[in-house]
């Protein structure tokens, strides 16, 4: 759920609030997820989620374009009820430069992203495999 500024899941039990800055490369822990600094998300429109199932991901990676900032990833991995045992990715995609994205979809895995600031009518893609890397599909003049 995204409201506001932030984004937010739920646990089980409580709102857990996903939009953190700064997670490490090779995921947080609870406590140090948890404990990062917010990440701002101003001017929130529509937002458009898609999930990003890859080969090694226990729950699939999912990718939040809300027309206003750059495009958002949340990936949690780990099972059981304590969700102190889990680890956390996340972190926002650059598409081009600080611009945000419209419209996202999972196309033969890959990320495809249009709608972007400056970049109308450009589609982009990501590289196999790994949504966090994009490039330039197709330009529409």
């Amino acid at each position: 759920m995204c409201i506001d500024r932030n984004i937010f899941s739920q646990d089980g039990t409580s709102w857990l609030n996903i939009s953190r800055s700064s997670v490490d490369a090779s995921g947080d822990n609870y406590s140090a997820f948890t404990g990062r600094s917010t990440l701002s998300r101003t001017g929130q429109g529509q937002d458009k989620f898609s999930l990003f199932e890859g080969p090694t991901y226990d729950y699939g990676l999912l990718v939040i374009c809300d027309g206003a900032n750059k495009p958002y990833y949340f990936r949690m991995e780990g099972t059981g009820a304590n969700i102190n045992t889990r680890t956390f990715f996340s972190g926002e995609i650059t598409v081009t430069g600080t611009k945000f994205a419209t419209h996202s979809e999972i196309h033969d895995k890959h990320l495809v992203v249009a709608g972007v600031e400056d970049n109308l009518s450009t589609v982009f893609y990501s590289k196999l495999l790994d949504p966090t890397v994009l490039v330039v599909l197709v330009q529409v003049l």
